[in-house]
């Protein structure tokens, strides 16, 4: 299986993705799994979005092309990881997961770039 496939399948189970084990108290505390799972909806639609969404000029017979789309989504989500550390650590208790989601997502598709583009 391609790395892109690998992540293709990740993002379909992306929903179900436990809260790390670091947190678990934290995610029994009100409303802080309800913001764990708008965390992920949230990061998995902007992570398709950038993916999936055809460019201009795009063509998925040019290798090139979609090397450079694939480094591209790598850069974005690698900013968003960052970004979202950031705001987890201004958040308080329990909504502060809506950020810790949203970051383990992202971080875990951006590996799956890093292979794709190792491969190709």
């Amino acid at each position: 299986m391609t790395p892109l496939a690998e992540l293709a399948e990740f993002l379909e189970l992306a929903p179900s993705l436990a809260v790390p084990s670091a947190y678990r108290s934290e995610s029994r505390l009100p409303g802080a799994m309800d913001a764990w799972r708008s965390g992920l909806a949230d990061e998995l639609a902007v992570i398709q979005s950038v993916l999936f969404t055809p460019r201009p000029g795009a063509s998925v017979r040019d290798p090139i092309f979609s090397m450079m789309a694939v480094n591209a989504a790598q850069r974005r989500i690698h900013d968003d990881v960052a970004m979202y550390t950031e705001r987890f650590d201004q958040e308080p208790l329990g909504r502060r997961l809506r950020f810790l989601a949203r970051s383990e997502l992202a971080s875990r598709a951006a590996r799956y770039l890093v292979d794709a583009t190792l491969v190709a």
